[in-house]
């Protein structure tokens, strides 16, 4: 069985720490960033299970990184996470349906999110 990798993006480095500690803990392979650009280098340069996605970062939005991605011809399998409600609504208005698996809201629900993750093929 192949090693599943996740990414983790979200410029919150404690909850980085935090959920990459409980998906080592079940067996996947771990890396984040708190750096949006970085992310997407990240995964033009490798192979993930899934995509973490914060919607709001210091640099950058969710959507911002998920329009690079598109431009740079990448579809990587992507959980949004967000506090906010709209988040659905604008991957629908940018066309980012076929990316993003799932929305979820911040607080992250870790028994919710690890299920998400489980539950992609």
């Amino acid at each position: 069985m192949p090693e599943k990798k996740l990414l983790l993006i979200d410029d919150d480095t404690e909850l980085c720490e935090e959920l990459a500690e409980v998906f080592t803990g079940e067996g996947y392979s771990t890396q984040y960033t708190p750096d949006p650009v970085e992310g997407v280098n990240i995964i033009k340069n490798g192979s993930f299970h899934a995509v973490i996605l914060d919607y709001k970062m210091k640099q950058l939005t969710g959507i911002d990184v998920l329009n690079m991605l598109k431009e740079a011809g990448q579809k990587p399998k992507v959980l949004m996470i967000s506090g906010r409600p709209f988040i659905e609504n604008l991957v629908k208005e940018h066309g980012l349906t076929d990316m993003v698996i799932g929305v979820l809201s911040k607080p992250v629900d870790i028994g919710v999110l690890l299920a998400k993750i489980k539950s992609i093929e």
